[in-house]
């Protein structure tokens, strides 16, 4: 379609990550066949919000086996329609106005905490790492080592480590490693993980990579694609004897533990994890009653504040 091969070409001026616009121009490839196929011949100035609706009634009942979409789901899936739809608006030469198409959506908010690993399941996963390591004591378990440890202990996308390189560890006298990241749309920041942690690890694979080498290659310099770095997390998980996890689930589990365990700040949480609204850096913010209790005793009744 003309208009999805200018979107893509928008986007990718934009700087926005190959999984992002692949995201983008899948759900509206999906929209575009549904109306194909689906519907007797839709304008896009007749298009109503009952179209939309029975869109996502079509991705539940044709193209996600697992059955209903999930609130989030439906908001994300909308964002992508409306900023394609909004693009038309400003590349047709018909006077097309969908604000009101839009507007119309109302999905009541469901908040739920991300889900994390307990701490039997991290102390398990690790344990396999470590067996995994003692069985072969070669390069791929070393690396695998690595990777597991950075997303566990430093909070980093998938799409983040594959773009890390041995050079960019910047050893500190202050016991971590800053290491600098490209994240989402093109954002450079700086993470930080504890030097002992990794070290093992780290110096066993500059015996044989080149500081210039990413560290998820092969022996022989190859890239890992990250589909891979999913299929090694899973293998671990069942060599765990744990249940299927995520690579995004290593993240939550550092953030949760950040905020809640260790009581780090949330604003630090949020440049660490590279999100630009702290509203999505909140939503590990689950303080206990007994905190609440400490922090205002700590705070308002040892300031001496007393009636006026």
């Amino acid at each position: 379609m003309y208009f999805l091969l200018k979107y893509e070409n928008k986007l990718k001026h934009e700087n926005k990550s190959i999984n992002t616009i692949n995201s983008y121009k899948n759900t509206i490839n999906q929209f575009i066949d549904y109306l194909s196929n689906e519907n007797d011949a839709v304008e896009l100035k007749t298009l109503k919000p009952s179209i939309i609706y029975s869109f996502f009634d079509y991705k539940e009942n044709n193209l996600k086996k697992q059955g209903e979409i999930s609130i989030n789901s439906k908001r994300i899936i909308l964002v992508h329609i409306k900023a394609f739809f909004s693009f038309i608006e400003t590349e047709s030469g018909e006077l097309l106005d969908f604000t009101k198409l839009f507007k119309s959506f109302k999905f009541k908010s469901i908040k739920q905490k991300p889900k994390t690993l307990d701490e039997d399941e991290e102390k398990k996963l690790l344990n396999a790492i470590e067996l995994k390591k003692s069985e072969k004591d070669d390069f791929v378990s070393m690396r695998d080592a690595l990777i597991l440890k950075l997303m566990l202990y430093s909070g980093l996308r998938v799409s983040e480590v594959v773009s890390i390189r041995f050079q960019d560890f910047i050893d500190s006298d202050q016991g971590v490693y800053s290491i600098s990241v490209i994240g989402k749309g093109q954002k450079q920041r700086i993470v930080y993980v504890n030097k002992d942690l990794i070290d093992d690890e780290l110096t066993e694979l500059l015996k044989i990579k080149s500081p210039k080498d990413f560290v998820c290659t092969s022996k022989s310099g190859i890239k890992v694609p990250r589909q891979n770095i999913d299929k090694m997390i899973k293998a671990l998980c069942v060599k765990a004897n744990i249940g299927k996890i995520s690579a995004h689930k290593l993240r939550h589990t550092f953030s949760n533990r950040y905020v809640n365990e260790l009581g780090g700040n949330v604003l630090h949480l949020q440049e660490i994890l590279g999100h630009s609204d702290i509203k999505t850096t909140m939503i590990y913010a689950n303080p206990r009653q007994e905190d609440v209790k400490r922090g205002y005793i700590s705070t308002i009744c040892t300031k001496n504040i007393s009636k006026q």
